[in-house]
């Protein structure tokens, strides 16, 4: 899941937990310093500005903060906590986001515990093909595909199925939106609609369920609901629609 790429801030901060909370940011960096070149060393203060027993370090690439995770997670218990050291990379603010989802689907008593996460996309996919015979509303879908749509190909459900979703994160493709919609029931497809000219995302997407009631609770549950400085548009594709979604 990583890329590995050392422009990517996420892949190189990391978050260590269990730490003695006399230790200084002086003590982290010490403890870190064999890895790498740490650029960013911040221990996490409560208001009266007593270390909560947790830091973020961040390397200058990825490699250097993955050995350090290799090296330290697990290796030593330090004074005063109350299980081994970890570390690990922080979270993403997709992560961040799938996981506030997940917890708020499950106070609408609509989220299924049967799929694991984090998803692996496909074998989800693949378990939701066999587990609901959704194979026969696929193919229909695929003899149906829509393809005048914004010069695309996506798969349509049936009628009052098809969700646009707008003011998406950059960062998100495919699989993140996906992702996001599993928990309301059997995704048949996700698209992130790209800028052919710039290869960027276009922050809209399309989602497709084989059934009206997975399309309603998805849209109660996630339109407005807020990532970063936006808020999600979740609304239903009238056919209408196909031929201006924006």
């Amino acid at each position: 899941p990583y890329s590995g790429l050392p422009g990517a801030p996420e892949d190189r901060k990391l978050f260590v937990g269990m730490l003695n909370k006399q230790q200084t940011e002086e003590d982290v960096y010490r403890l870190f310093e064999p890895y790498g070149v740490i650029e960013e060393c911040t221990v996490l203060r409560g208001p009266d500005g007593n270390s909560k027993g947790c830091a973020f370090v961040k390397f200058s690439t990825h490699a250097e903060a993955q050995s350090a995770i290799s090296a330290l997670h697990g290796s030593q218990t330090m004074p005063g906590a109350s299980s081994s050291l970890v570390v690990k990379f922080a979270d993403t603010d997709k992560e961040r986001t799938i996981r506030r989802m997940q917890q708020m689907v499950g106070q609408f008593g609509i989220f299924n515990p049967a799929i694991a996460l984090p998803f692996s996309t496909y074998s989800t996919y693949a378990h939701a093909v066999k587990a609901t015979g959704l194979q026969a509303v696929i193919n229909k879908a695929v003899n149906r595909s829509d393809c005048g749509f914004h010069g695309f190909c996506v798969f349509a459900g049936p009628e009052g199925c098809n969700l646009f979703i707008y003011h998406l994160p950059q960062e998100f493709g495919d699989n993140e939106l996906m992702q996001m919609f599993l928990p309301f029931g059997s995704v048949i497809s996700s698209k992130v609609f790209m800028d052919r000219a710039t290869n960027q995302s276009k922050c809209f997407g399309f989602v497709s369920f084989d059934n009206p009631a997975s399309a309603q609770a998805a849209i109660q549950a996630m339109n407005g609901f807020q990532i970063g400085m936006k808020r999600l548009k979740v609304q239903l594709k009238r056919p209408k629609d196909a031929s201006r979604p924006y």
